[in-house]
């Protein structure tokens, strides 16, 4: 009877996903197609080796979450089209996408002087308000909200958000005019992540050594962690082999790929914490996911490397006003957006004192994404408040 019921809470749970990604669904074939992730998560956990990550109930929990969300993901995209052929809800985003491909922006970027604007912003607004009307054809109140609610941010967190955002804008502006040389204000222009010396660790694999002797729950279960180059950083469990995949952005600094690493090897606790607890992580969403990895992230720089930590604050406001930005342009999209991005610039760095400025037709993350660095501002900038608030021994 036991295992009826497990089935039964996996079938609900899987019906409920379906309905709220507003997908239709054959409830025989859905409840036939969890039965054989079930009997399948099963037998692979009997394959594992010693020591596992999970119980063998938590194991095919996480087994049917993972394939089911990446159906419901495979669904969700629709029919891949032809950008000389797109439906007409798409229409705009295609001519912009075609029109100014990946490859051509890298182009721009090495010359943007001598490039006419006019064209490429009208085409972007185009798909701006195009994407507005997707979201509201969908039944989220604005692109935004889209988002949010895909990530799982909550209200409060957000609200949360803009009430402490500037206060920790002034305070990170403070703490990094310290690091300067007298009379330099160009915050801006500097990376200090970089430009840490001594950075303290000489390579990937004293930082791992340390990372793991700071964090026990890592001891058994260090051998489960692959790490290896790729085109963006990132980390996943990865069911088959009930191991950790790490990858790191072989397009960076090596100082850069260091920081990413400590950000990642913080989700791998994270999940670990939460096995060791019975409980399924990716049922929280991406933003619980974010922000848990965070704490644990920061806790770690501030406690045992105070300076990396203040590098670590100048690269978090080097990326906020791309969210700011954003939160602007998804609400206002006829307003100049130079202007609304100079401001947002200038709302970041002290120093600035901007009219207009149209990088953000050069950032590929906006073009061609949406809010990829809204549940990392968020979750930043509420626990960088806190910090603050408490007074952290930094600079």
């Amino acid at each position: 009877m036991r295992k009826i019921n497990e089935l039964q809470k996996l079938y609900i749970e899987a019906e409920k996903r379906f309905i709220a990604s507003h997908l239709d669904f054959d409830r025989k074939n859905l409840y036939r197609t969890i039965d054989i992730l079930y009997r399948k998560s099963k037998e692979n956990y009997l394959k594992l080796s010693n020591p596992k990550t999970c119980s063998e109930a938590l194991y095919a929990d996480i087994w049917i979450w993972q394939e089911i969300g990446d159906k419901i993901a495979r669904e969700s995209v629709g029919k891949a089209f032809k950008l000389d052929n797109p439906p007409s809800e798409h229409k705009a985003s295609a001519e912009f996408c075609k029109r100014y491909p990946s490859e051509l922006i890298k182009k721009i970027k090495k010359n943007a002087s001598c490039f006419d604007w006019k064209d490429m912003d009208e085409k972007f607004i185009a798909m701006v308000k195009e994407r507005n009307k997707f979201s509201l054809s969908k039944g989220y109140v604005s692109r935004l909200d889209m988002y949010q609610k895909n990530d799982k941010i909550p209200k409060s967190e957000y609200k949360r958000f803009l009430e402490k955002i500037d206060e920790v804008i002034y305070k990170s502006n403070e703490k990094l005019s310290a690091l300067l040389k007298a009379g330099d204000m160009t915050i801006d222009k500097h990376c200090f992540i970089c430009e840490l010396e001594p950075f303290p660790f000489k390579n990937i694999k004293e930082l791992l050594a340390l990372f793991e002797k700071k964090n026990p729950i890592l001891h058994k279960n260090i051998g489960k962690i692959n790490i290896s180059l790729g085109e963006y950083s990132e980390s996943k469990y990865v069911k088959e082999s009930d191991s950790f995949k790490i990858i790191l952005d072989k397009n960076i600094k090596i100082n850069h790929q260091k920081m990413d690493l400590i950000h990642e090897l913080a989700h791998v606790v994270s999940y670990l914490k939460s096995f060791k607890k019975g409980e399924n992580i990716l049922k929280n969403g991406r933003y619980f996911r974010e922000k848990s990895a965070i704490e644990i992230e920061i806790k770690f720089l501030e406690k045992y490397f105070p300076d990396l930590f203040l590098a670590k604050i100048g690269n978090i406001l080097y990326n906020l006003p791309q969210t700011l930005f954003e939160i602007e342009l998804y609400q206002k999209p006829n307003r100049n957006q130079g202007e609304v991005y100079a401001k947002c610039l200038n709302r970041c760095y002290a120093n600035l004192k901007q009219e207009i400025n149209r990088d953000y037709l050069l950032n590929e993350d906006i073009l061609y994404g949406n809010f990829l660095w809204l549940p990392y501002a968020v979750a930043y900038t509420n626990a960088l408040s806190d910090f603050f608030i408490k007074g952290f021994n930094v600079g």
